[in-house]
């Protein structure tokens, strides 16, 4: 077993590290009281430490003296019995203390106990007047003469002048001037039971042993350090189970015991500052070291209980959750969340009204404090919070405003760090982080369903372009084989619906590849009338078949484009073969040109055949048709087609609509104009 498993040896480590620290204590008050003395200097003695626990006991039994003689100056039936006490107190056989009381202006000896040899004395002046039935041990008074006075310990007496109390100058008798001498039997063999023979023996005991203390505080630190942690290393644990065993002070609320060291620490302060720091320089009783003993002991046990307690609620993760605090805590916890919710739920001008009423009342508190006390520490403290309110407040908008900007300029994944924020701020914060985390979701779903409709598109256009062709072949050959006349007529229906659905299917596959950027683009600047002029060259035919009359108008001067000329192609061959298939047959299609800006746009107007029921962005979708009833040819595809290229080469195509009026606009970016070379200066 190993030996920190031990309850008889955690038990015996406990005591140690308790006596040890006891000492340890005792050891430097002893060291503190011999320092006060400078029982460490070179020249100090064992008699000198004893006449410095001497001198407060000495001006005691001169006060003492004092009263004696005014009770003996009043002269009365009623002092005889108190004037006995003090004598007998007086006695040689009862005190090592012995005085003469002379008088001060002519030296002539009043009232003296006894006279012996002396090893320490102190010297005082004093008025005295004859004690008072109901209040003598205040009819006298003393004060130290203007000349200054040295005592036997080379203390320097200061003097100040009598001070009389007015309800007493009337009645009070003229006081006597004193001189009193207080004496300390060198001898002190004589009474043992003498409180200056006891302060000897202590004085010669601390004397005797202050090195001593030296070397017990030294190794006692180390004994205690050595046992605590012996201690706390095995708080808790036993030998036939791994769980974290509780004592009985262990269950106590851990805040108990935190109460207890500091009321110990401070009554023992007070002790020591109001009791005990006073007798340091008084004569140390065998009561008061026994006390004081006492007090350290409990101290020290309380501190080691309180150590090993806190090591056994840290392993068995505890400390917060058996004490007091958290008990009081748990009961005003639905209390609190019932009035954080209730000022929750109140509408923000409300909550902010609040708080400045609260804020007012606050300032008119501080400005009270500054008129009628002079105290700034309110309106200070009051002015600190108001600045930290608005710095937090302004850094928490701006957090908020940058989030703002970066959802809106696309960044989705920017999230608004709302850890340290209040409520308002917080929320909206989360609000922010929810529209970002929303829309990003809601544009993921779009492209997934986008590419998987393009996916779609693709693989289906290239699953049916192998069958399409043997069909489209096969038909071509029976084609040209003698048949019936009415075989014939069913043999050119299929020709005509097989390239119908060759041409849907190429549709579909450059429209897959248009919408995911899958075409290789070469931008280079296109003369744009020439490409105009020959697409409606092409169309001429067409034109005339369907009774349209084309109107070209382009700038008087070129106007060159930026744009791959396959492409641009493309889009004006969609944009003129919708015009052929729902223009309004003896109407005009008007084709032209302008330039806005750093743009060229191409417009394309004519009257539809039909009435347009459908809206511009409808017309762009794919497999979207003008006529409703889908009778003409065309898949549908055209115009997104057109689109897609477009954008492709950095342009746009928009659509709009007025009545029957159809108008489709191609805006490509212009190319820059090279500059005229200049001739040279002659």
């Amino acid at each position: 077993m190993k030996l920190y498993h031990s309850p008889f040896a955690k038990f015996l480590a406990a005591l140690l590290s308790i006596a040890s620290l006891t000492a340890c204590i005792l050891s430097l008050i002893c060291i503190n009281t011999l320092s006060q003395y400078s029982s460490y200097d070179a020249d100090s003695t064992n008699q000198s430490l004893a006449e410095n626990f001497y001198y407060q006991d000495i001006l005691a039994d001169m006060d003492a003296a004092a009263k004696y003689y005014s009770l003996l100056l009043a002269d009365a039936s009623w002092t005889k019995d108190i004037i006995a006490e003090y004598e007998n107190g007086f006695a040689p056989e009862h005190t090592n203390f012995f005085f003469t009381i002379s008088n001060f202006d002519t030296g002539e000896i009043l009232l003296k106990n006894y006279q012996d040899s002396y090893a320490a004395y102190v010297r005082r002046d004093y008025y005295v007047t004859p004690a008072s039935y109901y209040d003598y041990y205040s009819e006298y008074y003393y004060m130290e003469h203007t000349d200054s006075y040295v005592d036997h310990f080379g203390n320097e007496i200061a003097n100040d002048e009598i001070v009389i109390p007015a309800a007493q100058q009337e009645d009070a008798a003229e006081p006597v001037h004193i001189m009193m001498v207080g004496h300390v039997r060198k001898d002190l063999n004589q009474i043992h039971a003498d409180k200056y023979a006891a302060a000897t023996n202590v004085a010669y005991f601390l004397y005797r042993n202050r090195f001593s203390f030296l070397v017990c505080a030294a190794v006692s630190v180390l004994l205690f350090l050595n046992f605590i942690v012996f201690l706390l290393y095995g708080a808790g644990r036993r030998s036939d189970s791994d769980e974290i065993h509780f004592h009985l002070a262990d269950r106590v609320p851990f805040d108990v015991f935190l109460l207890m060291m500091c009321g110990l620490g401070a009554l023992g302060t007070g002790l020591f500052f109001a009791g005990f720091r006073r007798t340091l320089y008084a004569i140390p009783s065998k009561d008061s070291l026994i006390t004081w003993g006492l007090f350290v002991l409990g101290g020290s046990t309380l501190l080691v209980l309180t150590l090993n307690s806190l090591a056994v609620r840290i392993r068995a993760h505890t400390l917060w959750h058996n004490t007091l605090l958290r008990r009081c805590l748990h009961l005003f916890r639905r209390p609190a969340r019932y009035l954080a919710h209730f000022f929750r739920r109140l509408p923000l001008i409300w909550r902010v009204l609040l708080f400045c009423l609260v804020f007012l009342a606050a300032g008119v508190y501080a400005v009270s404090q500054v008129y009628w006390l002079g105290s700034f520490v309110p309106i200070v403290v009051l002015t600190i919070l108001l600045l930290f309110l608005v710095l937090s407040s302004a850094i928490h908008f701006k957090q908020l405003n940058k989030g703002c900007a970066a959802i809106a300029e696309g960044n989705l994944d920017y999230r608004v760090d709302t850890t340290f924020m209040s409520a308002d701020f917080r929320a909206h914060g989360e609000a922010l982080n929810r529209i970002g985390a929303g829309i990003s979701g809601a544009v993921e779903e779009r492209l997934k369903s986008e590419l998987f409709k393009t996916e779609l598109i693709t693989n289906v256009s290239h699953d049916l372009k192998t069958p399409l062709t043997s069909i489209v072949n096969y038909v071509d050959l029976l084609s040209k084989t003698d048949l019936p006349e009415d075989a014939q007529g069913y043999v050119e229906v299929l020709q005509r619906q097989s390239h119908r659905l060759r041409k849907l299917t190429e549709d579909l596959v450059e429209a897959s590849k248009a919408s995911t950027g899958n075409l290789p683009v070469d931008i280079v600047p296109i003369v744009l009338g020439e490409l105009v002029g020959q697409v409606a060259g092409e169309y001429e035919d067409r034109f005339a078949k369907a009774q349209l009359v084309p109107v070209l108008q382009m700038p008087d001067t070129p106007v060159t484009v930026l744009g791959d000329g396959r492409y641009l192609w493309r889009i004006m061959d969609n944009l003129l073969s919708n015009v052929c298939k729902y223009a309004l047959s003896g109407t005009r299609v008007y084709i032209f040109a302008s330039t806005e800006e750093d743009k060229v746009v191409i417009t394309v107007k004519n009257i539809s055949r039909d009435p347009l029921s459908i809206t511009p962005d409808q017309l762009m979708e794919r497999f979207v048709r003008g006529d409703a009833s889908r009778n003409t040819e065309g898949s549908g595809l055209g115009l997104s087609i057109a689109e897609s290229l477009a954008e492709l080469m950095h342009g746009s195509l928009s659509l709009s609509i007025d009545g029957d009026l159809f108008k489709a606009e191609l805006r490509m970016p212009a190319a820059p104009t090279e500059p005229e070379p200049t001739e040279p200066a002659p």
